[in-house]
């Protein structure tokens, strides 16, 4: 019998399914939100906001798509959502004067892609287990 024991590849493979499984959950609960509200006040169409207002919501949507672009290429998709959610809150803090921090649960399963991406293509400390 073969024991199990941890190594990176292990642990990077367990990095890359919690960030998957994240992912899923905040877009189950971003569509249980937006579809829980009455049709009448779902106005995020970024083209009827004022301008502040339209580029919060594009970097939102950039964020997502990040996302989803995480899924298949790790990196890239994270740094897209961290970009998208960094110009959300500049935007945010120099017209509304404060920082929207629960929005920043949406970095949580990009900087897991970025961990996992950081250390499967560029860190020299990744070994691979060979059976």
């Amino acid at each position: 019998m073969k024991r199990f024991f941890i190594n990176s590849t292990n642990i990077l493979d367990a990095i890359l399914f919690i960030a998957r499984i994240v992912t899923v959950i905040l877009f189950i609960i971003l569509i249980t939100i937006y579809f829980s509200q009455p049709a009448h006040s779902r106005s995020l169409n970024p083209f009827i906001l004022p301008l502040y207002e339209a580029i919060m919501v594009i970097s939102f949507y950039v964020a997502l798509g990040g996302l989803l672009i995480a899924w298949s290429t790790d990196g890239y998709g994270g740094f897209l959502t961290i970009a998208a959610l960094i110009c959300f809150s500049v935007v945010d803090y120099f017209y509304n004067g404060k920082i929207l921090w629960n929005i920043w649960i949406i970095a949580i399963p990009a900087f897991l892609y970025i961990i996992y991406w950081w250390y499967t293509n560029v860190s020299e400390n990744y070994d691979i287990y060979r059976s």
